[in-house]
């Protein structure tokens, strides 16, 4: 492959600067090294060698070799590439008669390519003595010459940005793959005339927003495609960046280069994103284009897609406590708090009386807790023994300025209108020993238990539902509402004593909603919903006892049922059509 100049600026813009830059092309990684010589062809000095530069260098994967030269006279001049056995020197005299032609050719050795620029009709050039080009002048001095890349002819573009043949034609820009410009493409393939449009490239977010996933790896897709020429090979890079961190991809932010293949269109980036239980905002992720080879240009660099959070935040509660043990009162008692699994807690627990007698409003107690939450989402504190009720129970975060003996119901009203104190109210549970007596709680988001005729021994949250139960010294299980709660409902019986760091009692899988006779024809099948503890997996039957004459206790449906509840703790199951009534229905 000839070794040619490739692209110049004869005159740049602006004051002469020190040096300016010369392109060459050649063989993709071979080394060169030779001079670039420029002689004069303008008025008295014509055939002087103006400028003489040494240079070198490995041609890049394209065949371009960019190299640094004194600033070149202005035209009119001859540039001249010659191999590295010239021995010209600046000033020296290479057509001695001036007859426009070069006597002294021993002095340059073996010339390899050479273009003659001139600034008037009447200047010479030698460029065609060394089988190179004698470009026509073109009304000005043009602001840069370039070989086209597709079949190497000179074209020069005007600081105007008009575009001109070797003879002086002008041409339109719309000709050429990229739009030629007097600032050149250094380093880069150079324009083609005629060729078909250079490859286009860009990336967009094919499927790419979309849920994290709470565990193992979620796909987010990114399509980068290329439009014009296809017939080349090249390759591009590409990076990610956004919202997103190495965590996000299991330790390591993920980037590469993809590999065109000649008549490929397009090519996938596949993101494997780790799924997690972290409560966390939206995250961008974007994929970042760079770096393409082989004259390929990108025209859209990056796309964005969206990490869309899915996980749910799990309260911080306070789960159970004894408002007074039985017996002595103890110097500290223990108090089980909920929140998630593994997460760390430090904030406040406040008792503040309710008690007409003793003053509503006052804050009794003020204990500062911490610790981390266990596999069960449970975290057992001990803070000093809770005044008896009537109080107000409050749970808060760390944000909290209250003391002891501070007051939040400043007007004795019944109002916390000096809550601020109280930082972030994370829960709060009102439990009274008389029907007269008030709470706080509900006013800060939380549940003014009702009087059940004595103080309770215990009061925990049911663990399927999230609801308070109390139990009294009788063993007695009332709801929040003060209604009697039969034991066999739960899961395990409630009992008088705290049971610190297991998990609550919940209410059993129970029959939640049924059509015992539908209108119309009997359906087949018909649906059941049954409740239970959200997550739990559950398998079992359900079967009818006959009610109904002669028949009275026989087994009329049996039917296998399994599922997991959902979030609401609810499953829908299907089973044949019930015998309509009478039956007793059983789970």
């Amino acid at each position: 492959m000839a070794t040619l100049i490739s692209e110049f600026q004869p005159n740049p813009a602006g004051a002469d600067p020190a040096t300016v830059t010369i392109e060459l092309s050649g063989a993709a990684g071979t080394a060169f090294s030779g001079y670039l010589v420029s002689v004069e062809t303008d008025g008295t000095a014509t055939g002087t060698a103006d400028r003489v530069a040494a240079i070198s260098g490995t041609f890049d994967a394209n065949g371009i070799l960019s190299v640094s030269v004194p600033d070149l006279e202005n035209p009119s001049f001859t540039l001249l590439l010659t191999d590295a056995a010239a021995s010209v020197a600046q000033g020296d005299d290479l057509d001695s008669d001036d007859d426009g032609v070069i006597e002294a050719t021993g002095l340059l050795g073996t010339v390899l390519d050479a273009i003659g620029i001139v600034d008037n009709t009447t200047d010479i050039s030698y460029a065609a003595q060394f089988g190179g080009t004698d470009f026509a002048y073109v009304g000005t001095e043009p602001a840069l010459n370039f070989r086209d890349a597709s079949v190497g002819a000179w074209y020069a573009v005007t600081e105007a940005g008009l575009i001109f043949d070797e003879t002086g034609t002008e041409v339109a820009a719309s000709g050429f793959d990229i739009a030629p410009t007097p600032a050149g493409s250094f380093g880069a393939v150079n324009p083609g005339f005629g060729a078909a449009p250079a490859a286009a490239i860009s990336v967009a977010a094919t499927d790419a927003v979309k849920a994290e996933g709470d565990a193992g790896p979620t796909l987010f897709t990114f399509t980068v495609a290329r439009t014009g020429d296809t017939s080349t090979a090249f390759d591009v890079d590409w990076a990610v960046s956004g919202d997103v961190d190495a965590a996000d991809f299991g330790g390591v932010l993920p980037g590469g280069t993809l590999s065109f293949a000649a008549g490929q269109e397009s090519a996938e980036i596949v993101l494997s994103v780790s799924g997690d239980t972290e409560l966390e905002l939206d995250e961008t992720v974007t994929v970042l284009l760079s770096g393409a080879t082989n004259g390929a240009v990108i025209t859209g660099a990056e796309a964005s897609g969206i990490v869309e959070n899915d996980d749910t935040p799990v309260p911080t509660l306070i789960s159970e406590f004894q408002p007074n043990p039985p017996g002595v009162d103890p110097a500290m008692v223990m108090v089980e708090l909920s929140g998630k699994p593994g997460a760390a807690f430090s904030g406040f627990l406040f008792s503040i009386e309710a008690d007409s007698a003793t003053g509503n409003g006052r804050v009794d107690r003020a204990a500062a807790v911490s610790g981390t939450f266990d596999a069960n989402g449970l975290l057992v504190v001990e803070i000093p023994d809770l005044e008896n009720p009537s109080f107000t129970f409050i749970l808060t975060d760390d944000a909290a300025t209250a003391v002891a003996g501070d007051d939040i119901d400043s007007l004795n009203d019944g109002v916390a209108d000096q809550a601020g104190i109280l930082g972030t109210v994370l829960d709060a549970i009102g439990i009274i020993d008389n029907a007269a007596d008030i709470s706080y709680a509900s006013q800060l988001g939380g549940t003014d238990f009702p009087f059940i005729g004595s103080e309770p021994e215990r009061v925990f949250r049911d663990s399927s539902t999230g609801a308070w139960l109390a139990v009294d010294a009788g063993g007695t299980i009332r709801d929040e509402a003060g209604a009697v709660v039969a034991p066999q409902v739960f899961d395990s019986a409630p009992v008088v004593d705290l049971d610190p760091g297991a998990i609550n009692p919940g209410l059993r899988t129970r029959i939640s909603e049924f059509q015992p006779n539908p209108d119309g024809a009997d359906p087949s099948p018909a649906s059941v919903e049954l409740s239970g503890r959200a997550g739990d997996v559950f398998s079992g039957y359900l079967l009818t006892l006959e009610g109904d004459g002669s028949v009275t206790g026989t087994v009329d449906r049996l039917a296998s049922v399994s599922g997991t509840f959902d979030a609401n703790g609810l499953l829908v199951v299907e089973i044949p059509d019930l015998e309509n009534p009478s039956f007793t229905f059983i789970l």
